[in-house]
């Protein structure tokens, strides 16, 4: 968590930037904590890249204000091409 939160509002406008250096064939890969961690049922960033390639990654994190939040959670990836190696 930052001093400013990224709302819902500002990462749908990510989204349409990544969905425009799409079509102009750039490579683009974006990663945020995913917000199934708090809510399985949370399905926002399935939804608003639901044509690209979703991975989901443990992370560890080790510094968090609650020493109780502390350790492993998922990560998203999005991707606009194949993940390999994986």
């Amino acid at each position: 968590m930052s001093k400013h939160n990224f709302t819902d509002n500002e990462q749908i406008e990510l989204s349409k930037l990544f969905r425009e250096l799409d079509k102009y064939g750039i490579k683009v890969m974006l990663s945020n904590s995913d917000p199934k961690n708090n809510n399985p049922r949370d399905n926002f960033f399935d939804e608003i890249y639901s044509n690209y390639n979703i991975l989901r990654i443990p992370a560890k994190r080790m510094i968090n204000s609650d020493p109780n939040k502390r350790g492993a959670i998922n990560e998203i990836v999005v991707t606009n091409y194949p993940i390999t190696n994986m």
